[in-house]
């Protein structure tokens, strides 16, 4: 009850008994002092009419602010409602054009995919012919030169098909990660002798820090894991023209998790070369992305890092950086691989060829290289006269998988990969000569 409420109640109150007081007396016969009664009762009376009049004005008041309030919140209710209403609409339309992109960006994928294999298959016979010519020795010194250059110009095209082919294949998420056991000292070890061959070349350091505690055998992707750590490597060595890089690769934590025993191994790559500018890093694992340097930016696609960053994230794990303008870079993640016990059983990644004819054949004789059947190796020797390295990666990865042909499959990959057709055809057809 607000306070002009209460003076009317109180007014009338004493109007009222003022009135019973005068009732009273005459009821009574007692004598009345009619005058004064008469104004006071008159007084309190006009009062009360007065209070209750200024209580209505004020009710009046109050019953317009509430309807203006109340008509405000409706205006606002109503503006709030088209503007989820909006809002609903904006994040419908916004989800149809993300789902339009991604739509476009897989069929732009997929186009790059199938446009790249149909690249891929004449070019392999390109460079077939290539190292046919490349052995001709009744070519001159110029035509020698010419034909180098059509490989040397194969050679990295292929390179730039097979980086769009991978980052194709991630963004389709058709790319998938093929378990296996391998040795990890034995695969350090060959990317190690082949980092050292590209650094010697450049007068450069590579300092080499393995871990003795690294498991002998772990279970996991070797090939995508070499292909990130000779990225790095690469890379490392590209951008520093003088110095050294470091390799490192340390065991972080060994653990037994889900029945098994687990660990997780740091690899690390560092070198002292130009580094990478601040403003650079934030993009340096997008596609197409290259380090400010005119010099090095045309020996390679800017896609190496972007498909390593994915391999990782695909493995669990993140790629990290850190570098400043002339103080070097350093690369470095951080992979959990389950530890395969027993002895170990995997073949190196890229065994050493024989020296002599005569020792290979004994290598061939004690079975260290188990052929496949002369049918599968008949066609991979076709394969090889082609010079389709695509095809004969494909078959050596089928080949690799079992326990009977993994070491030839492996080297045959090795070779494929490396494009080194002269070497499939004189490794495989040795052994077609001894299944004669």
């Amino acid at each position: 009850m607000n306070r002009l409420s209460f003076i009317a109640v109180l007014l009338a109150l004493v109007a009222g008994l003022l009135w019973w007081d005068v009732f009273d007396h005459y009821r009574s016969g007692l004598p009345l002092d009619f005058r004064r009664d008469l104004v006071g009762v008159t007084v309190i009376t006009a009062l009360t009419f007065a209070v209750l009049l200024l209580l209505n004005r004020h009710v009046a008041t109050l019953e317009r602010t509430v309807k203006q309030r109340t008509q405000s919140l409706t205006e606002a209710n109503e503006a709030l409602g088209v503007e989820l209403k909006e809002r609903q609409r904006a994040e419908a339309a916004a989800r149809e054009a993300e789902k339009a992109a991604e739509m476009a960006n897989s069929a732009k994928s997929e186009f790059i995919a199938n446009v790249s294999h149909e690249l891929r298959t004449p070019l392999n016979g390109i460079l077939g012919y290539t190292q046919i010519l490349k052995r001709d020795r009744t070519l001159t010194e110029k035509q020698r030169r010419a034909v180098n250059i059509i490989h040397r110009s194969g050679e990295h095209l292929l390179m730039v098909i097979n980086d769009i082919l991978d980052l194709s294949r991630i963004e389709l998420r058709k790319m998938d990660l093929h378990l296996r056991d391998f040795s990890v000292p034995r695969l350090l070890e060959s990317i190690s002798e082949l980092i050292q061959v590209q650094a010697a070349s450049k007068g450069l350091c590579l300092d080499i820090d393995f871990d003795p505690d690294l498991p002998r055998v772990v279970r996991g992707d070797e090939v995508r894991l070499r292909q990130i750590l000779l990225n790095l490597l690469g890379n490392a060595v590209k951008y520093t023209e003088e110095g050294r890089v470091t390799f490192r690769a340390q065991v972080d934590a060994a653990y037994h998790g889900n029945g098994s025993r687990q660990a997780e191994i740091r690899f690390d790559v560092a070198d002292t070369g130009i580094g990478i500018p601040p403003d650079k890093l934030k993009m340096l694992f997008k596609p197409f992305q290259q380090a400010d340097n005119r010099k090095n930016a045309a020996e390679g696609t800017g896609l190496g890092l972007a498909i390593s960053s994915r391999l990782v994230h695909m493995m669990d794990s993140w790629l990290h950086v850190e570098s400043g303008r002339g103080e070097g870079t350093r690369f470095w993640f951080t992979i959990q691989l389950p530890v395969v016990g027993g002895v170990e059983k995997p073949a190196p990644a890229e065994a050493e060829e024989p020296e002599a004819d005569s020792a290979y054949h004994d290598t061939i004789e004690e079975g260290v290289w188990a052929p496949p059947p002369a049918t599968e190796l008949n066609l991979l020797f076709d394969l090889a006269m082609r010079g389709d390295v695509n095809a004969i990666q494909q078959r050596a990865e089928k080949l690799a998988v079992s326990e009977e042909y993994r070491l030839f499959g492996q080297k045959i990959y090795h070779y494929a990969k490396a494009l080194m057709v002269d070497e499939l055809q004189e490794f495989i057809g040795k052994f077609r000569e001894v299944q004669r």
